[in-house]
């Protein structure tokens, strides 16, 4: 249900398409996936912390809460990709590792305007709390707007009304998206 999955799997059939083979390993299959001879690994960097194989080149792509990011985390990989030329600059001064920056992106194939009258709203956040309260929605609550909330967690955090749905599938993320006046 995390945005990461979808992600990886949109690498992964780029990947594909340029002829080069890869896996999706999430982390319940990291142990065992440890001793797997891969010519590179790229940890996809949210909140948790990948140990990384050093017979293997280790990419840590940095995609979100760059504050989690640690020191020892880039020095255990070879390359740390992360998504503003800024970061990179202040991670350069304090590691040896090579940084640079790679922005993300997404895959036109599964992200394209269609509207959907289904999905008509004047405000859209998709995301799971993470049981903590999103700052844009922070700034946002309360709101009389005709806000829609996709994702889960968001019991006690926000009201009940603006909830839709605990998930959305990731096709139909872009009407969802392409159908508001305003994507959170």
């Amino acid at each position: 249900s995390w945005g990461d999955l979808h992600f990886a799997r949109a690498i992964q059939q780029e990947l594909h398409r340029r002829g080069r083979p890869c896996a999706i390993h999430v982390m319940d299959q990291w142990e065992a996936s440890r001793d797997e001879r891969f010519g590179v690994v790229v940890h996809l960097k949210g909140l948790s912390e990948y140990e990384p194989n050093p017979a293997q080149f280790n990419v840590l792509w940095n995609i979100s809460h760059p504050e989690k990011l640690t020191d020892r985390e880039c020095e255990a990989s070879d390359l740390v990709l992360v998504a503003s030329e800024r970061f990179a600059a202040a991670l350069r001064g304090r590691v040896s590792t090579p940084v640079a920056v790679l922005e993300q992106a997404t895959d036109p194939a599964v992200f394209f305007p269609e509207q959907d009258s289904a999905h008509a709203r004047e405000l859209v956040f998709v995301g799971n709390s993470r049981r903590v309260m999103r700052r844009v929605l922070a700034d946002l609550l309360p709101t009389d707007r005709d806000l829609a909330v996709w994702g889960g967690d968001w019991e006690g955090l926000i009201d009940a009304e603006h909830v839709v749905g605990t998930y959305l599938p990731n096709d139909e993320v872009r009407r969802a998206y392409s159908s508001a006046a305003i994507v959170l």
